[in-house]
């Protein structure tokens, strides 16, 4: 072999070891920047600083919130936009949750819990069914309940729906 074939051997290689070096170092940061993501911290909501229970007999909506130190709480670890836009959210949702029940579905009591750890739901037999709210992530929500079956957790954003095959199926 030629000296310059040699030399232009070598410079193609030395090119070729240059591009796969480059293409390397930039998917490595690229994870390192996807490892940080996903290292981020995952919250859960508070434990409620209360014991007491509610009792709901008959059919009902439960609507729950988080007692004031819980509030207190998911304020101190949520982005202050983030958490303002939820609220925003929520309010909306409650609002049409709490319009929708009183226009089509008359027969359900509405209840506001707010500062009970426990939901006591009993039916027609006697028996009950105990929910703990801090077995719940979410800070806010809504059971129903039939006196029958047993309580569920309804989507707000899909009431309608969840309400008919909970109540009517």
């Amino acid at each position: 072999m030629s000296l310059a074939k040699f030399k232009k051997l070598y410079n193609y290689l030395l090119w070729i070891l240059n591009v796969i070096m480059i293409i390397a170092c930039d998917s490595k940061s690229k994870n390192t920047n996807n490892e940080n993501l996903t290292k981020k911290p995952i919250y859960h909501k508070p434990q409620s600083n209360f014991s007491d229970s509610l009792i709901i007999k008959g059919v009902a909506a439960v609507f729950y919130y988080p007692d004031s130190a819980q509030l207190k709480a998911i304020k101190s670890i949520t982005d202050p936009k983030i958490l303002d836009g939820t609220l925003h959210e929520l309010e909306y949702q409650f609002k049409y949750s709490h319009k929708i029940i009183k226009a089509n579905w008359k027969e359900l009591t509405i209840i506001e819990a707010q500062n009970v750890r426990f939901l006591v739901f009993k039916n027609e037999k006697g028996k009950d069914h105990t929910i703990d709210l801090n077995n719940y992530d979410d800070p806010y929500g809504l059971f129903v309940y039939n006196g029958k079956k047993l309580p569920i957790l309804i989507d707000m954003t899909n009431l309608e729906q969840g309400l008919y095959y909970y109540l009517k199926k």
